[in-house]
């Protein structure tokens, strides 16, 4: 079983996901090699890729009968802890090509809305520091936002969606109660559908 949380924000979506009864060197393996994982799930034989990430630790214990193996993960936890930028772009520079190489840094792709990332530089910019922390500055004159997303740097306006494609939830396509409208939007609860992403 499993719980993934996916938002918008910067901070790594995490995921929690229990294995149960694994042979003891199969948990043996996974404590000290595992590195990142893959979620794949869905129906009637269409499985989709729900969640992806970094392992960041992994614990097995003996619950009742059973022997149950955690992984808890952080989608792009290496990325945002570990990478550095430190370069200096000239005045003139396209900012596309500043965040190509932060994103390079992190070792994550771009996935932007085309509107999303424009303009050049006025002036000469020296980045060195967290590649996170240089995304900040990059978008701080921008009007973007950015997120990781199974492990790609996605850019779009602030709220603006990431594609133009609608998702329709109906009672045939997994809309299981009445939607209720909250202060921070609208809550429903479906059927799992992958296609339901952050942006």
């Amino acid at each position: 079983d499993f719980e993934t949380k996916s938002t918008r924000s910067k901070e790594p979506n995490q995921g929690v996901f229990n294995m149960y009864n694994l042979a003891a060197s199969t948990r043996q393996e996974i404590e000290t090699d595992a590195r990142s994982l893959r979620c794949y799930a869905g129906y009637d034989g269409e499985e989709k890729l729900i969640y992806s990430g970094d392992v960041v630790f992994v614990n097995s214990i003996k619950a009742a009968a059973d022997w149950v193996t955690t992984l808890h993960c952080g989608d792009g936890f290496a990325s945002f802890t570990e990478s550095v930028t430190s370069k200096t772009f000239a005045s003139g520079t396209e900012r596309q090509i500043i965040l190509d190489q932060v994103a390079k840094d992190m070792n994550l792709v771009v996935k932007a809305t085309k509107d999303a990332i424009t303009g050049t530089l006025p002036g000469a910019i020296s980045l060195d520091g967290k590649s996170k922390d240089q995304l900040e500055t990059i978008m701080r004159d921008t009007g973007a936002e950015w997120s990781i997303q199974d492990g790609e740097l996605n850019v779009t306006g602030i709220g603006r969606p990431l594609d133009d494609e609608a998702i329709v939830l109906r009672a045939d396509t997994g809309l299981l109660e009445h939607p209720t409208i909250t202060d921070k939007g609208v809550n429903v609860k479906a059927q799992l559908n992958p296609d339901i992403r952050p942006g």
